[in-house]
């Protein structure tokens, strides 16, 4: 291990940069940054979180779709690819 931190050390110097303390110990783990958001905005947050879901009995895949003023109605979402002349890739 002694040898490797040698050669990591040497190649760093080699590109201007600072060699590693290799004092035997593990690297301490970084701190954790104080999170300073707002105690309004954190109560908003864990009251946005809590929702009702309306589910589908007989099909739990499918999804609520609400646009506009149309029915509420179960739905499925899907994305594709398609070329320059509109023919579905994926």
């Amino acid at each position: 291990a002694r040898e490797l931190m040698e050669e990591v050390n040497a190649d760093r110097q080699a590109h201007g940069k600072k060699p590693f303390d290799d004092d035997g110990q593990p690297p301490a783990p970084p701190k954790k940054r104080r999170d300073n958001t707002s105690k309004k905005k954190l109560a908003r947050r864990k009251k946005e979180k809590m929702r009702t879901v309306t589910r589908s009995v007989t099909d739990p895949d499918s999804g609520l779709f609400v646009k506009g003023e149309h029915k509420r109605q179960f739905a499925y979402e899907a994305h594709t690819a398609c070329d320059k002349h509109g023919f579905v890739l994926e």
